[in-house]
């Protein structure tokens, strides 16, 4: 019936809102992704600070635009970018007890709405109940303690939602401050006033500031921590994500999307940004700040650009995962960076979103340009290539990878179902990220894993070491590495990978044997990439640097040495011989193919897991056998 009907539909939305409750608090539990976020916020107001006093310099210097008011009364000076950095300092206390009441409460510090988890739905917390709770689920008396209780335990009371609220607050309540003493500095300096005059007028405005004034600091409060408001088509697509469904695959829009707006401001196509075309309208400080913002973010996009060859920071370093494996062996990982006084090692700077994303965009794009096949293309190609590395750069990032895994699910499920599946399954248990993390701390080895079950031990604190060390290409354990930064370890074999941009696959995770193809379980997995890549990082480590002493004959009938003659071709490739690259390319694949062949024959005669191995394939042979015959016999 229809009212059974509705009842049904009633029930999966209340379920499909108490395991959101419980995923997203799981998926924010590690104490890492507040740090990144705070990072990235506390970045983007010492940016403003920059911004802002890079205008009054501009218009202090007479270089206005038109409509702009340089000079001594300009329409941005240094005394109001000092009356923001005192703001700022001023706030700190009461953003800690907006903090503390975010905290406790979820509360927003400056309106009656919710951050990013509720602005998703459209809707503040204080406007509506917890997924997980008797208020949602209608629930009364003992079964609604039980569903209260068995909610808190499943969100860890959800800290992970009010601590991404505390952070929020606290950084809202310092902007916001720090944007209404420069309002009253500015207001004061423009109505010519002096003295005491000025100073009464600067304490009347902070101690009840006009509403113009409270909505620009709000504004501007939203705008730095990228909570501004969604407008338009924007504002519609947020609505279209939030629903049920959706909220899954983009559990966070208004935050990434701000930032992509952020980025696009100070861009060389900030001209036709919506934001920037209303700071001209405005006029005054607003149209100056916008200017600056462009030109500001366009220089630094250039100077990055030039700087880009030095080698100091690198961008998503390509599409091919098996090339960016070699960067990785050799302690160069994507969208990291070499300071100056920082030696050898590499920092992660993606942690300073959204301003990590200008570098890496341009990054990105250099990388494009210098890739070898460039030189072959149309500048249409390439431009065309630029932009397509922009957007991988942006859809690459954490909140669009739940719409590239469905999309990849959605059209070739069978293929990239189990991924689809996998990646949120693992996150289903409460406090994942957190236990994750905790893991990785003690125990700092990637570990192989290819059922669920054995994805969720590798998660999981104390579990995750009875799993194999997972090996990478050279039989080396590979471990999980700082967030922070890599240092640098280089080695000629991965260094001559980069060179040729060859991307060599990863070991199999089975093996054939007499026409039967077996997987092989984690133990002979590990030991087998383990023995391939040992012998194939020797073999090619003697090639390449002490080519005269490679004793392994390809070529019997050839009087010079093979080590010989693979120097001279590979002597020819790095002058830009293409026949010569191709045939380096080819060595190295065939050495790398004979230390699998060797590892697998090893693996079946040595290990103690031939036996069994050799036993499942001669079954399955006498199995075909059988079957064939007796295929054979009904046909005749």
């Amino acid at each position: 019936s229809r009212l059974h009907l509705t009842r049904q539909v009633g029930w999966v939305a209340k379920l499909a809102d108490s395991v959101h409750d419980m995923w997203i608090n799981s998926m924010l539990s590690g104490p890492f992704t507040h740090l990144k976020n705070t990072a990235g916020v506390a970045a983007a107001m010492v940016w403003d600070i920059a911004e802002t006093g890079a205008t009054a310099a501009r218009l202090r210097a007479g270089i206005v635009m038109p409509g702009e008011q340089g000079g001594r009364n300009a329409d941005v000076t240094f005394g109001d970018l000092g009356a923001k950095i005192f703001g700022h300092m001023m706030s700190l206390r009461e953003a800690m007890v907006a903090g503390g009441r975010g905290f406790a409460f979820r509360e927003d510090a400056l309106a009656r709405e919710g951050a990013e988890m509720t602005l998703v739905a459209g809707q503040g917390n204080r406007f509506r109940a917890d997924g997980w709770s008797a208020e949602a689920w209608g629930a009364k008396g003992n079964w609604g303690v039980a569903v209260d209780w068995s909610g808190h335990a499943a969100t860890l009371g959800r800290a992970p939602i009010r601590a991404l609220m505390a952070e929020d607050s606290f950084m809202k309540i310092v902007s916001y401050r720090g944007s209404l003493f420069e309002q009253a500095y500015r207001a004061g300096r423009q109505e010519g006033l002096k003295g005491d005059d000025f100073t009464d007028f600067v304490a009347e405005f902070l101690f009840d500031p006009p509403r113009a004034a409270r909505d620009e600091a709000a504004k501007q409060a939203k705008y730095v921590t990228l909570q501004s408001d969604m407008e338009g088509g924007l504002k519609q697509l947020q609505k279209v994500l939030g629903n049920r469904g959706t909220r899954f695959i983009v559990p966070f829009y208004k935050t990434p999307m701000n930032g992509m707006l952020y980025v696009g401001e100070r861009s060389p196509f900030a001209g036709v940004m919506p934001r920037y075309k209303q700071a001209i309208a405005e006029g005054g400080a607003a149209a100056a700040n916008a200017r600056t913002r462009w030109a500001m973010g366009a220089a630094v996009m250039a100077t990055l650009a030039w700087q880009w060859e030095a080698g100091d920071f690198t961008g998503g370093l390509g599409a091919d995962y098996d090339l960016r494996k070699a960067y990785e062996r050799q302690g160069i990982k994507p969208y990291h960076l070499r300071l100056p006084w920082g030696g050898e090692t590499y920092y992660n700077y993606g942690m300073l979103e959204p301003l990590s994303t200008i570098v890496g965009l341009v990054a990105d794009v250099m990388e494009v340009v210098h890739h070898p096949d460039i030189s072959e293309m149309e500048w249409q190609e390439v431009a065309a290539a630029s932009i397509g590395v922009i957007g991988y750069n942006l859809t690459n990032k954490t909140f669009m990878q739940g719409v590239q895994v469905a999309m990849e699910a959605s059209r070739d499920p069978s293929r990239f179902g189990p991924k689809f599946f996998k990646n949120y399954a693992r996150s289903m248990i409460p406090g994942s990220s957190a236990l994750n993390e905790i893991r990785k701390e003690l125990d700092d080895l990637k570990r192989f894993h290819s059922i669920l079950r054995e994805d969720f031990m590798a998660r999981l604190p104390g579990l995750s070491k009875n799993l194999p060390p997972a090996y990478d290409l050279w039989g080396w354990p590979q471990s999980v590495g700082s967030r922070f930064n890599s240092p640098y370890k280089p080695n000629a074999v991965d260094a001559e990978l980069v060179r040729l941009g060859l991307g060599l696959s990863r070991h199999p995770k089975d093996i054939t044997v007499e026409g039967v193809t077996m997987s092989l379980e984690p133990d002979e997995v590990a030991w087998y990439h383990q023995r391939a890549g040992k012998y194939a990082f020797e073999r090619l480590n003697m090639l390449i640097t002490k080519p005269g002493k490679f004793d392994i004959k390809y070529e019997t009938d050839d009087e010079v040495g093979f080590g010989a003659r693979f120097k001279k071709l590979r002597k020819k490739s790095i002058a830009g011989d293409a026949e010569a690259t191709e045939a380096v390319e080819y060595v190295i694949k065939k050495i790398l193919l004979d230390a699998r062949n060797q590892a697998k024959a090893e693996l079946l005669k040595e290990s103690k897991f031939g036996e069994n191995l050799l036993s499942i394939a001669e079954d399955e042979v006498r199995k075909r056998r059988d079957q064939a015959n007796k295929l054979k016999e009904s046909v005749q």
